[in-house]
């Protein structure tokens, strides 16, 4: 028989004074002030496990649980709503998942088979129009104007909150308070190839597992392995790196880069072995943070929002 004992350490995080929760109808100066203390407060209490003080084996499954919860955020957890981060559960998908070979892209090019899709036109401007709506582009550095009776706008919410896009006139209050409240983080993923699928050695053909970090400060980092052999029929591994470990701190892209690669390369050989993980053939990762069209991945309940936030963005704009 095991035992183990897990010792969960649960913060008691109060808000700035007067230590209350902004009652309804506060100002919306007074509710991003109170949200701004709340997730400063858990933000500091996060960096104090930002250590490298070994975790013992239960502490480390519960790490890896959270990084998993920050996978599904995208982001880090003190930038979570307690209430409403899992709001969108009832929407979720049922059945089992899936890997696709092609990626999303497939399925893209099934919907947008007979459509007059435009692409290499980077939108500057939306105008609200007498008899509907004129977009402002630019193509290959020539502007290119779209005129239309209805737009529906699909841009990322990183994109909104950069402002990259201009509309005409402006977005009322309560869409822009929506825009701010909602949060928009990163994940990030690194493709490694090999000459043969070493790891089915060990792990036989199953397409996940999981690596549970030795200390708190390397949570999230390689957390999640994706055996792409026996859907590509290549000896393929993606390796997802989630919260903290998705925005490196390095001084260039390419070393956050490199990080992240010499990461999951440490993490194979920490599972398999040193002698048992060759050197890689292929070596990809990614930044969506740094991506100009899309500034990140994933929206999430960031403290101060509510998933009221959601339906306020999808209200019809200019219908009168």
């Amino acid at each position: 028989m095991c035992h183990a004992e897990l010792r969960v350490r649960i913060p008691s995080l109060k808000p700035p004074a007067p230590g209350a929760d902004p009652p309804p109808g506060a100002s919306s100066e007074r509710t991003r002030a109170w949200a701004c203390g709340v997730r400063d407060a858990a933000f500091a209490e996060e960096e104090r496990e930002d250590t490298e003080a070994p975790l013992p084996l239960p502490e480390a499954l519960l790490h890896w649980h959270w990084a998993n919860l920050e996978y599904a955020n995208g982001t880090q957890l003190h930038s979570l709503s307690n209430r409403w981060w899992d709001a969108d559960d009832e929407f979720d998908f049922g059945g089992g998942h899936y890997l696709l070979p092609d990626g999303y892209g497939g399925l893209l090019r099934k919907v947008a088979a007979g459509l007059d899709i435009r692409l290499g036109h980077e939108v500057k401007t939306v105008k609200k129009e007498p008899r509907g709506v004129l977009v402002e582009a630019v193509n290959g550095g020539s502007p290119v104007i779209f005129t239309a009776d209805v737009a529906i706008c699909s841009l990322p919410l990183g994109v909104l909150k950069a402002g990259a896009v201009v509309f005409e006139p402006p977005l009322p209050p309560r869409k822009q308070e929506a825009i701010e409240r909602l949060g928009f983080g990163s994940l990030n993923k690194v493709l490694l190839g090999f000459e043969r699928p070493f790891w089915e050695e060990r792990e036989g053909g199953r397409d996940f597992w999981g690596w549970t970090a030795p200390n708190g400060r390397r949570r999230g980092e390689a957390f999640q392995f994706w055996n792409l052999q026996r859907s590509t029929g290549r000896p393929l591994l993606l390796v997802l790196h989630a919260g903290r470990a998705a925005l490196r701190k390095e001084d260039t892209r390419e070393e956050a880069k490199e990080a992240a690669i010499r990461a999951t390369m440490d993490a194979l050989r920490a599972i398999f072995g040193e002698e048992a993980v060759p050197a890689p053939t292929l070596k990809l990762a990614t930044q969506w943070e740094h991506e100009h069209f899309s500034r990140g991945v994933y929206s999430h309940v960031a403290v101060g929002a509510t998933a009221r936030d959601y339906d306020v963005l999808a209200e019809p704009l200019w219908g009168d």
